[in-house]
């Protein structure tokens, strides 16, 4: 939409002269706000970093907590039953429902072997830094490869935490 000739206003050019001249205050202020700028997005950058960082810590801690409590159910179950589960659900465990991973939203990964005289159990770490990875058990079953570097099931960027009895 164009403004109508009598509304608009034409200033003289030597009015605006001192702030159009290279070095002068126009081109200051865009210098200024082009640094500003930057250094916005730097802070906006880390601080979501640190965020991301803060949720992977949060969720590899809840997946540690769900393991463990995992293993008090399956060990509750042997001792009823002397074998473990073919498979985990909360009903075989007596547990209202099992826990699921707080980012995918899946089943740990599990593994009944030697007819249920044993298991194995594990989770993706997103941190790879975790100190639950050097006393892990490194398994290497159908549902649970251990491989710390390599995710429970072969996924890329994830570090498995994996537990057998």
């Amino acid at each position: 939409m164009h403004c109508p000739k009598y509304l608009q206003l034409t200033l003289p050019p030597s009015l605006f002269s001192r702030f159009l001249k290279d070095g002068g205050m126009y081109e200051k202020n865009r210098k200024s706000f082009v640094l500003r700028g930057l250094l916005i997005g730097i802070i906006v950058v880390v601080i979501l970093i640190q965020v991301q960082n803060r949720r992977q810590k949060e969720y590899d801690e809840t997946r540690i907590q769900d393991i463990e409590q995992l293993q008090a159910a399956l060990e509750l179950y042997y001792d009823a039953h002397q074998i473990y589960p073919m498979a985990l659900t909360g009903t075989d465990l007596n547990m209202q429902a099992v826990p699921l991973d707080p980012s995918t939203g899946r089943v740990y990964a599990y593994d009944q072997v030697d007819g249920g005289s044993w298991y194995y159990l594990g989770a993706n770490l997103e941190t790879r830094s975790h100190t639950v990875l050097n006393i892990d058990a490194d398994s290497a079953g159908t549902n649970v490869e251990g491989k710390d570097n390599d995710g429970c099931g072969n996924e890329g960027n994830l570090y498995c935490y994996d537990v057998s009895h």
